[in-house]
């Protein structure tokens, strides 16, 4: 287990519920951040606590269309918008945009040897958005002493989310949201944390020119790391199941990297096989999978002339090499 450390000052019993479990399986220490400091609770510029929901931290600077920012040493969490105003009518994206300090990371949901990912929850208003949960840019592989491997974000990460502006939106009026975010940070230690905040967008009238907002370029680069499905014609790569391998070819590609889902079937040795520098990569699976289990994830193709690719990948992993064919009932004799 986790060694568990405190912050600040001491967390009192009838204050601070038992440990959760720790992720496992567990090779850092976690920090409990103090009932004082704790990121949940962050104060506001006036020195009070700032409830959920609310706009605590520093101020945002006029017409940038962004919430202000909330967190802690290691994150700063805010909400941004794609332009300074919203039109009526129109799509628009929102997004959580995480700062994260040099040298710390937090975790994607993936499939992680360690840590717990992040979770993010948008409240929109009425009718701007049918979701609640943003779109997930492709993260990076992190490995740590121990060939421990995990996929995260380093530095800046922001998480979108496409909403459409009712066409009755009233101009001079505003859209508010809401966010809230739960991480866990981690360098040489672990740190869980997390953040209330909130972003006001004034309405246009309808047709105008909103014009793009200070944030719009982490919006447009989270859109770049956005998995999207394979095309049903003129597909640049190939997915072949033989036995217990997949085997992935992309011509032309200068690497591959593969992030699989949570509930992916399970990689034989995923540290090795999960990158390859060249066109091809070769994922082996463990023979011990669930009838019915997917090779499911995130296939990044990092070309040699052009940005690279992000696909999602959902194989039916078929049943273990060598298995016995499932046995069928006898039929019945014809008459």
């Amino acid at each position: 287990m986790w060694q568990v450390l405190a912050s600040g000052i001491a967390l009192g019993a009838a204050l601070a519920p038992d440990p959760a479990p720790c992720p496992a399986p567990c090779h850092l220490p976690i920090v409990v951040p103090s009932v004082a400091a704790a990121v949940q609770s962050a104060g506001s510029a006036t020195g009070e606590p700032a409830g959920r929901g609310s706009a605590a931290g520093s101020a945002s600077a006029p017409g940038s269309a962004s919430g202000a920012t909330v967190g802690s040493e290691q994150v700063r969490a805010r909400l941004v918008a794609d332009t300074a105003a919203f039109v009526p009518g129109e799509e628009h994206l929102v997004g959580v945009s995480l700062e994260i300090a040099d040298g710390w990371h937090v975790y994607a949901v993936a499939l992680n040897d360690t840590g717990s990912p992040l979770s993010v929850h948008i409240e929109s208003p009425p009718g701007y958005a049918q979701q609640t949960a943003p779109a997930w840019p492709a993260p990076e592989r992190h490995v740590t002493a121990g060939d421990l491997l995990d996929h995260v974000y380093e530095r800046q990460v922001t998480l979108p989310l496409r909403v459409t502006v009712p066409a009755d939106a009233a101009p001079g009026t505003a859209a508010s949201f809401r966010a809230h975010v739960d991480w866990f940070v981690c360098k040489d230690v672990c740190i869980a944390g997390g953040a209330d905040v909130s972003l006001s967008v004034p309405i246009a009238a309808a047709g105008a020119d909103a014009g793009s907002s200070a944030d719009e370029p982490l919006l447009r680069a989270a859109q770049a790391r956005l998995p999207l499905p394979l095309p049903s014609a003129g597909v640049p790569v190939t997915l072949e199941l033989s036995g217990d391998t997949l085997n992935v070819r992309a011509p032309g590609a200068a690497g591959l990297a593969f992030v699989p889902d949570p509930d992916c079937a399970p990689p034989e040795h995923l540290l090795e096989d999960g990158e390859r520098a060249g066109d091809a990569l070769a994922l082996r699976l463990r023979p011990e999978r669930e009838p019915g289990a997917l090779v499911s994830g995130v296939l990044e193709v990092r070309w040699r002339d052009r940005p690279s690719a992000f696909y999602l990948v959902r194989v039916p992993a078929g049943p273990p090499a060598g298995s016995a064919p499932a046995s069928r009932a006898p039929e019945a004799p014809s008459h």
